[in-house]
């Protein structure tokens, strides 16, 4: 501090005095990561009494359906003041509804062409040129009854579809029940192509599950890019890759361990895996929120596959 004499006489402490910087930091600019958001540009509303279970968009890119349990929507991307009902499942009197809408999906190929999926394990492909109102099905692809199975308070729980996916080509579908996978050929509708039993050790905890409620998960299932494989979740954060041709089914751990290395314990058959997983573990263990691999999504031009396992979401590549 410096001191001088004012002029009344009187001792006075001046302010600090400034120094001079030796070095004149500047601050740096770093580069960060871009960080993508999404905006609302345009709101389709008050058209869906039910919550919605399924949004697609047509090949022509230019309009797009919703669906709930009762109806499907077809919707213009450039106009989102009305859609049009295009297919009714809602009977007169409630209680003699028989089915639920549980999927809804546009042809990879042809815009004209939609297929939903039922709570009665029903696929049905309508043809918009056909009909402005869909009340009437081009085709029907209905799993036969298998009359060996034992029939139980279960059977239509588990039978219900919980996703439809179409191959790339368009020539193909899956569907994915609470026990199993199915591919379908388009120009077949009396049986599926391949039967993929995912959890062929599951009836006898079926009862637990009902119990927690975890018996009506919604699992999805996507084809792969060259149509070669399908895949879909499972508990014990299990991810399940089936061939459709000659080579192995595996079933890999969805997890951190996993995919840095630390653990390679949990890169099985897929079957062995998964019937291993459910036969060992407690009921809390199987079902544990974090580790439900409830939905997948491939690529469309890579053998890549997006998994969600409870927050966390991880990238495979086969």
């Amino acid at each position: 501090m410096d001191h001088f004499q004012g002029r009344n006489g009187i001792s006075n402490t001046a302010v600090p005095a400034r120094s001079s910087p030796t070095k004149l930091t500047i601050p740096r600019i770093q580069g960060r990561e871009a960080i993508i958001s999404s905006n609302c540009t345009r709101s389709f509303a008050n058209a869906h009494t039910y919550h919605i279970n399924s949004v697609s968009v047509s090949s022509d890119e230019e309009t797009f359906l919703s669906a709930d349990d009762l109806r499907v929507n077809l919707w213009h991307l450039e106009k989102g003041e009305s859609g049009f009902n295009v297919l009714d499942l809602k009977p007169e009197n409630m209680e003699d509804l028989s089915e639920v809408i549980t999927c809804a999906q546009f042809h990879p190929e042809h815009c004209n062409l939609f297929a939903i999926s039922t709570s009665r394990a029903v696929v049905k492909l309508n043809d918009l040129r056909a009909s402005a109102l869909c009340d009437g099905s081009a085709k029907e692809f209905t799993v036969p009854d298998d009359v060996s199975r034992n029939q139980s308070f279960f059977s239509e729980i588990v039978a219900s579809i919980s996703d439809l996916k179409f191959s790339r080509d368009g020539k193909y579908f899956c569907t994915r029940d609470y026990e199993t996978l199915r591919v379908w050929d388009m120009r077949k509708e009396t049986e599926p192509l391949k039967i993929i039993p995912v959890f062929e050790q599951i009836n006898s905890r079926l009862v637990e599950l009902y119990e927690n409620e975890c018996i009506f998960d919604r699992f999805q299932c996507a084809f792969s890019n060259d149509g070669s494989s399908v895949v879909t979740g499972s508990y014990n954060g299990l991810f399940c890759s089936f061939s459709l041709e000659q080579g192995d089914d595996l079933a890999v751990e969805a997890s951190v361990d996993f995919v840095s290395g630390a653990n390679r314990k949990h890169l099985l058959s897929a079957p062995d895996l998964v019937n291993a997983s459910i036969l060992d573990s407690s009921m809390g263990e199987l079902v544990e929120p974090v580790k439900r691999i409830m939905h997948v999504d491939a690529s469309p031009t890579e053998k890549v596959y997006a998994v969600a396992a409870g927050p966390s979401l991880y990238i495979f590549h086969s």
